[in-house]
């Protein structure tokens, strides 16, 4: 058609419409509201919509079309080949539903002439341009259109009034001529470049300006969603151009080949590419006459890389995903949106069906033709299909089913009802070469489809076993089978006989396998009679290499089907021993081969670090039965030890083991004795538990307390010990060895021996005894028994110690306790056991170290230093009655005095016994003899005459010994001068000769004696003495004493001593030479001096007497005190009378006192930091404390660290520092580990300070006052606040001063000044020692000694206070108050008090 003719014929139409509107104004409203329905229907569809159109139109001239999608910033521009628009076509647009497509003789896609419509979500000026057509539309034309009609009817006014939102229906009212210039403003351009394209030769241009960015946005996006796959189902298209700002220009172009396979060539920008894809159609038609229709099928899948499902096509992709790989095709009944299919329509359904058959066909033709290789992958569903297309997958499988595209294991292709499948993934894990009917399978989604989708008939399981043990299977083949039968198989089904043991054999079906032991020596075959079996080596490293599992344990247990059971001995021997019991019960085998050969077996596989097995295990004895190996020992025929334990049970059979050869071995390894103690043997005779024998029930009796507690764990009681009665309210067992008496009566001595010193549950030093008496009692008999937890007795001890078995060299067998391996001068008393010889030590191994070891486990002492305290005193209470002479009794009394290590207070009530009734041995009118001990004294000084000595009972001891020892040890007291009022009362005094050399080296030492004993213990009572003391020489002293009330007058012998007040006399014999008047004279002095300083011995004084000039003594000074510079020992030496003559001289001001501890320091971290120096001591600070900078005594809610004692050997102390004074930082509070706790205690001086004020004193806190101006202390404390308030005003006033109190939490150790306090202030210094419960700070326990530099019992050299060794000292238990607010001293620490 011309222009003109165009032109006549829209304005024909307009006309019509308009008088049919005229006629009929609700159909103008309706057109309205049909044109803006169907437009949002095709919304999301507008491009893809106007491409269809193009692809009809080259459908009307015979395909090879072409298609333009161009976007600019202005307007969208659709431009294609093909037929032209039609006056059907116009009319259409103006006209819903009257599209003349279903009437034209090409196949169309389009046929409701709707889709043109989705183009107005976009635009509202819409243009044509069409061979001689070309036509607009735009609102404000319609508008006009309308306006003019209203005019003419009152109902289309009414309709579209102003006031009315009804908009006029666009497409009914086109423009075209000169119209089409006036449309809207920018149309010209738009026209003009819709021009533009015609002349590039395209036949129609479809334009749309856009009228918003949104149009714009979703213009590009759906350009850039069209794929090249469009040209595969459409044919009339050929080529498809894609033009989007700001990207490069597309090109997709389709070549068909001769094989009906299509290339897409690929250009975008300068990159080109191509796709090969094999496309296989179809045509066909549904229904007969009349009802039939056609419809056309297509498959596309990538022929050069990987394919993947899709959508569902009608020649355009609907929103219905395929889950078939590539890409299908189907002309069928879509929705008025074309974006999915009518789910009710038959058509579809049997459209469906048969693309799903031509489907399955295709991957068997391109199977066949060598195309694709694994065709069901592509009947693989990647998803669930949608209900809609369901009907194409059960279509393909069921067609499927009757095609070979089934690949086998022998690789022949079958269709699925000649081919077969296994259990789950049986392809992983059967042999090809056995099963070739099986599917080939190579993923476990083709299993699923063959199992489900293909119906493929399964194999038996039994026959897949069956097979399989026919069969010659290599270790790999057969691992691999085993592992995918243990995953897949029920454990029911798992064959055990697939299998191979250690031997090469078939595994029985009964047998419990093993993986190989890792030692190949343990690697051979187990009994033929024994169930368990050891998998070959070769086959049990496949497995582990097939089975699936981190660890071996998790890789046995997926076998466990097949009862493979993890590698143990214990498992092993288990199984074994199980099975010769089933068989002994049986009476099926000879059981003594059945027992010898268990043995062996459990020899060859035993791990001795591993635990032994459980169950019983039986020995053949020497009396030819089979026991339980737990009651057998070793015999000679397994070493030293067998050799041993055989001579302690020589005639009893029953108890050892017979040889190796009737126990199953054939030979003797050397390592039998030990597996057989592995295995539960007993090496040494055996424990056992039985009542306590009535001969030992006393002895248990007296060792318990006078208060018996007893307990069954959870409520206790208490028994007096007078009240048991054995049998009736006590019981007891024992832990012995078997047939213990017989062993002691009849074995050999050395065997005993030997015993002893190898069994290592004899080892005093073991833990946690072997042998013990476990005592249970009750208050009443109706009560039940409760367990004793104390420590009792051992009675294997007791009964070795005290039973006669023990070879001496007397040639008797003597009790061990009676017998002693030095006895020496003790010979009378002990007899020494006899020497171990040269067969003992073949026979036994009783060489000399153990002969030794035996003997002290038996009980045998080396000499008295190690025989216990109970022992000694039983054979100090029998010495008188075993006739022993009394030099004899001297002697061992001054050995048991000579003993460090002796502690009376173990000697239990055997001491007790002896020190109230034992006799002693003692000098009687000069004879010695055994004498009750009442009135017998010892006499530690030797400074009376000795012709006194027969008018008293004394001990026979040497004097000058430790008087404190012979009252602990002996309970003889020391006999004091005051009890004999001895006294000087007549004295001969030589004034000159000889005497005058003696008083002037007395005189010339007294300052070097003065210094060693300053240094060594500053003791300031007994060096004040001693300076007082002058020496008298004398050829004759007379002493007076009294005895029994009878008054004695002797002289002294000469070269003794006396003192008398200040004077020290010594008695000489002038008549002798100057060096024996020296000689003698001096160490009269030195014992004289000892007496003084309370020492055993004065040679340390002999050395300063006897030298004849200064230079030699301090030389010997010098020797004594070795770490001493000269400048020291020249301070020590004359700085001796400045150091007494006010040795404690504390010199604070009030200003000082009151001033209270220095400011803390900060440290490098930030905490605040005292240095708390020993109080009043040297000038050595202790480590510092960590403390609150604002911290003060009294408060509780701060604590300091524990204080550390400073280690100053590093540094030289003067003995005489300059008398200085500082002032330290305050001490704090320990904080509480969940906050501040006001009732925590700090340090031990806040403990000090609350029992203090509890006990109704006032404390004052000196200890930041150190050196030696300071006052040696912790705290002053005063009787009253007011002696403390008066005393701070005037520190002179130490009268004022209750105690001075110097506080200690561990060791007491005295600093110089301290110590020089003690000494000076005696009775009012105290020590309070703090001792924390080991649940935290909020209990103490305090000890209080009194004077302590006089508890010469508890004081060490080093000026060690030994608190527990005080006698009469103080005990309390401190426990803080909830709140000390309470009692009216808020923010102090409160003590309740409870002497203990």
């Amino acid at each position: 058609m011309t222009g003109e003719a165009w032109a006549a014929f829209i304005d024909a139409e307009l006309q019509s419409t308009c008088k049919a509107y005229l006629e009929k104004p609700a159909f103008l409203l309706g057109h309205s509201r049909t044109e803006q329905q169907t437009t949002a229907d095709y919304a999301g569809r507008e491009l893809l919509e106007l491409v269809q159109n193009a692809a009809d139109a080259a459908s009307e001239m015979g395909g090879s079309g072409r298609v333009l999608i161009e976007v600019t910033q202005e307007a969208l521009y659709v431009a294609n080949t093909g037929q032209p628009f039609r006056r059907g076509g116009v009319a259409s647009l103006m006209t819903a539903h009257t599209s003349d497509k279903p009437t034209r003789a090409a196949r169309m896609i389009g046929a409701k002439g709707l889709g043109f419509r989705a183009i107005l979500n976009w635009t509202e000026a819409p243009i044509v341009s069409s061979g001689a057509l070309e036509l607009g539309f735009s609102r404000t034309h319609a508008r006009a259109v309308v306006a003019k009609l209203a005019r003419q009817n009152a109902e289309i006014a009414a309709n579209f009034s102003g006031a009315n939102p009804n908009l006029p229906p666009l497409l009914v009212f086109p423009a075209a001529g000169t119209e089409l210039e006036t449309l809207e403003c920018g149309t010209q351009t738009v026209v003009q470049h819709a021009r533009k394209l015609r002349q590039d030769g395209y036949d129609t241009v479809i334009a749309a300006p856009l009228g918003s960015a949104s149009a714009l946005k979703r213009a590009i996006e759906q350009a850039g969603q069209f794929q090249p796959s469009f040209l595969l189902f459409v044919r009339a298209l050929e080529e498809i151009r894609i033009r989007v700002p700001d990207c490069d220009e597309k090109c997709w172009i389709k070549e068909l080949k001769d094989n009906g396979d299509v290339s897409l060539w690929l250009e975008c920008g300068p990159d080109t590419s191509t796709q090969d894809w094999i496309v296989r159609q179809q045509v066909g038609s549904i229904g007969e006459g009349e009802n039939e229709r056609e419809f056309e099928l297509a498959i596309a899948i990538r022929s050069d890389e990987t394919n993947k499902p899709g959508k569902l096509h009608s020649f355009f992709p609907t929103s219905l995903p395929l889950p078939f790989s590539g890409l299908f095709h189907a002309t069928l009944e879509l929705d008025s949106s074309r974006k999915t299919i009518n789910e009710n329509s038959q058509h579809n359904n049997e459209v469906l069906q048969a693309l799903g058959r031509l489907h399955a066909e295709m991957l068997a033709e391109l199977r066949k033709s060598a195309r694709i290789s694994e065709p069901l992958n592509w009947l693989i569903a990647h998803q669930e299909f949608p209900d809609a297309l369901k009907p194409v997958s059960e279509a393909a499988w069921l067609r499927a089913r009757d095609l070979p595209i089934v690949q086998c294991m022998d690789g022949a292709w079958r269709k699925a009802v000649n081919a077969r499948i296994g259990p789950v993934r049986y392809a992983e894990y059967l042999p090809p070469r056995l099963f070739g009917q099986l599917a080939r399978i190579k993923a476990a989604n083709t299993e699923a489809l063959l199992r489900h989708e293909l119906g493929v008939p399964m194999v038996d399981t039994k026959d897949i076993i069956s097979t399989l043990r026919s069969a010659d299977l290599s270790f790999s083949e057969r691992a691999k089978a085993i592992v995918g039968i243990a995953k897949t198989f029920p454990e029911d089904k798992h064959d055990r006989r697939l299998l191979i043991d250690i031997k090469g054999k078939e595994m029985p079906s009964t047998a419990t396998a093993f993986p190989p032991p890792a030692d190949e020596a343990k690697r051979h075959g187990l009994p033929d009679w024994a169930n368990a079996r050891f998998i070959h080596p070769e086959l049990w490293s496949e497995l582990l290499a097939e089975v699936s599992g981190n660890v071996v344990r998790d890789k046995i247990h997926a076998l466990r089907g097949f009862r493979v059971v993890e590698y143990s001995a214990e498992a092993v021997i288990s199984a074994i021993r199980s099975r010769v019991s089933e068989l002994l019960k049986k009476n099926r085998s000879n059981p003594d081969h059945l027992q010898a050969s268990l043995l062996a077996t459990v020899y060859s596989l035993h791990d001795r670090t591993r635990n032994r097995p459980q169950g019983v295990f039986r020995v053949r004895c020497k009396d030819g039965q089979w026991r339980d190996i737990t009651t057998v020992h070793l015999s000679e025929n397994y070493g030293k030890v067998g050799r041993t334990t055989a001579a302690l049970y020589s005639g009893q059979p029953e108890l050892l083991i017979g040889t190796p050869h009737e126990n199953g071995f054939s030979e003797e390894p050397d390592d039998l004795a030990d597996f057989l103690v592995w295995l539960g043997i007993n090496p040494w005779p055996r424990r056992i538990t039985e009542p306590l024998p009535e001969k030992w029930r006393q002895s248990i009796v007296d060792t318990l307390p006078e208060t018996v507690q007893v307990t069954d764990g959870n409520t206790s009681r208490e028994v007096k010990r007078s009240d048991l009665s054995w049998g009736y309210t006590a019981k007891a067992t024992h832990d012995t060895v078997e047939a213990l008496d017989r062993i002691l009566s009849g074995a050999p001595s050395e065997a005993i021996l030997a015993w002893l010193a190898q069994d290592p549950r004899l080892d005093p030093l073991v833990p946690v005894p072997a042998f013990s008496v476990q005592l249970e009692a009750r208050d009443n008999g109706l009560s039940k028994f409760r367990t004793y937890e104390g420590t009792l007795p051992n009675t294997v001890h007791l009964d070795i110690q005290t039973s006669a078995w023990l070879d001496c060299q007397d040639g008797q067998r003597h009790a061990p306790r009676d017998t002693m391996i030095e006895p020496g001068v003790l010979s009378a008393l002990f007899q020494a056991p006899r020497a171990a010889n040269s067969s003992s030590e073949l026979e036994f191994g009783l060489d000399k170290a153990h002969w030794r070891r035996g003997l002290e486990r038996a009980g045998v002492v080396r000499n008295l230093d190690d025989l216990p305290e109970p022992h000694v005193y039983r054979l100090l209470s029998s010495l008188p009655s075993r006739q022993i002479k009394p030099e004899v009794g001297s002697r061992l009394f001054l050995q048991i005095l000579e003993r460090e290590t002796f502690d009376p207070e173990l000697g239990g009530a055997d001491g007790i016994a002896f020190r109230a009734k034992g006799q002693l041995p003692i000098q009687l009118e000069g004879r010695r003899v055994w004498a009750d001990r009442e009135g017998v004294y010892y006499a530690q000084r030797d400074d009376f005459p000795s012709a006194a000595k027969p008018h008293l009972r004394l001990l026979d001891l040497p004097s000058r010994r430790n008087a404190k020892q012979v009252l602990a040890r002996f309970g003889v007291a020391t006999l004091q001068k005051d009890a004999l009022n001895l006294r000087i009362c007549s004295l001969d005094e030589v004034e000159e000769g000889d005497s005058i050399a003696l008083r002037s080296r007395f005189r010339d030492s007294k300052p070097y004696i003065m210094a060693l004993r300053k240094a060594l213990s500053p003791d300031g009572t007994h060096l004040r003495r001693f300076e007082a003391v002058q020496l008298k020489v004398a050829r004759r002293a007379e002493m007076e004493l009294a005895i029994d009330d009878a008054k004695i007058v002797e002289e002294l012998d000469p070269w003794r001593h006396s003192f008398d007040d200040d004077a020290m006399i010594i008695t000489v014999d002038d008549t002798g030479s100057f060096e024996e008047m020296m000689d003698l004279g001096c160490h009269a002095m030195a014992d004289g001096l000892a007496e003084l300083f309370e020492l055993q011995s004065g040679a340390d004084f002999v050395p300063f007497l006897t030298s004849s000039t200064d230079a030699l003594r301090r030389a010997h000074l010098q020797r004594a005190l070795p770490s001493l510079r000269e400048d020291e020992l020249a301070s020590l030496i004359g700085g001796v009378d400045q150091a007494f003559v006010s040795p404690f001289a504390p010199d604070v001001d009030a200003e000082t006192l009151a001033s209270g501890p220095a400011p803390a320091r900060t440290n490098s971290r930030g905490t605040a930091t005292a240095s708390m120096g020993d109080s009043g001591g040297d000038e050595h600070d202790r480590v510092p404390n960590q403390v609150s900078s604002e911290s003060d005594p009294s408060e509780v809610e701060l604590s300091v660290h524990q204080r550390q004692p400073q280690n100053n050997s590093s540094q030289v102390r003067a003995i005489f520092p300059r008398r200085t004074l500082r002032v330290a930082g305050p001490t704090g509070h320990v904080p509480s580990p969940i906050g501040s706790d006001p009732n925590r205690a700090a340090d031990a001086e806040h403990w000090t300070a609350a029992f203090e004020r509890a006990d109704g004193r006032w404390p004052l806190l000196v200890a930041h006052l150190q050196g030696s101006r300071a006052f040696g202390c912790d705290y002053l404390s005063f009787d009253s606040e007011e002696d403390c308030t008066e005393f701070q005003r005037d520190p002179d006033r130490i009268d004022l001063v209750s105690r001075f109190i110097e506080t200690k939490s561990g060791s007491v150790r005295f600093s110089d000044n301290e110590w020089i306090a003690a000494n000076s202030l005696g009775e009012r210094y105290h020590i309070y020692r703090i001792s924390f419960s080991a649940a935290g700070r909020s209990q103490a326990q305090l000890t209080i000694v009194q004077n302590p530099s006089a508890r010469a019992e508890a004081i060490r050299t080093e000026r060690e206070l030994l608190v527990d060794k005080v006698k009469g000292r103080e005990e309390f238990d401190l426990v803080a108050v909830a709140n000390p607010a309470e009692d009216g001293r808020s923010g102090e620490h409160v003590a309740t008090v409870a002497a203990t």
